[in-house]
């Protein structure tokens, strides 16, 4: 079985899912890694190049392909939940975990993630906290729907996060 790790940009996916994956004895896959690694160019250079209707399309396809394994913690985009076909085969493949974080929280991650060099391309143009609301607004109750757990990530380390999947999916999540 699969692990797939939704929630908004900074939410803690990627830094829970290498803990999850090594705790479970999984391979890490990322998707948006998979995505700038065939493309050969960065999340940002795709947005900026091609638009985000073509990298959700890159998406959806690196995803189908990647669902394909099995034994994997899988992060995924902030997005993936808007196309109705990404959802079904989350729920249907993996176990899906929904990592919540709050607006502020997002924003000063991604803040934090500027100063090490780290640039996440903005969707809207408008300024992190606004766009993170207004993009959050309609992807809650994408991410409510999906998800088979939910976790808040707001004041607890990604460990602690991943102690915390650990203990929820129990025994559903077999080697």
């Amino acid at each position: 079985m699969n692990i797939a790790l939704i929630g908004f940009r900074c939410s803690g996916k990627t830094a829970v899912g290498k803990i999850l994956a090594q705790r479970l004895g999984c391979d890490f896959i990322d998707i948006d890694e998979i995505v700038a690694s065939e493309e050969g160019k960065s999340i940002t250079g795709i947005f900026k190049e091609d638009g985000e209707a073509a990298f959700r399309r890159l998406e959806a396809a690196a995803l189908r392909k990647v669902l394909s394994g099995d034994n994997q913690v899988i992060a995924c985009g902030g997005g993936i939940v808007t196309r109705e076909e990404n959802a079904a085969l989350l729920r249907e493949r993996s176990i899906v975990v929904w990592l919540a974080a709050t607006p502020r929280t997002c924003a000063e991650r991604m803040r934090e993630d500027e100063q090490k060099g780290i640039r996440r391309p903005s969707l809207t143009g408008a300024p992190p906290v606004e766009e993170i609301e207004s993009l959050l607004a309609g992807r809650i109750p994408l991410y409510e729907e999906v998800c088979h757990y939910r976790i808040d990530t707001d004041a607890i380390s990604p460990r602690r996060v991943a102690e915390r999947i650990k203990e929820e999916i129990g025994g559903t999540h077999r080697r």
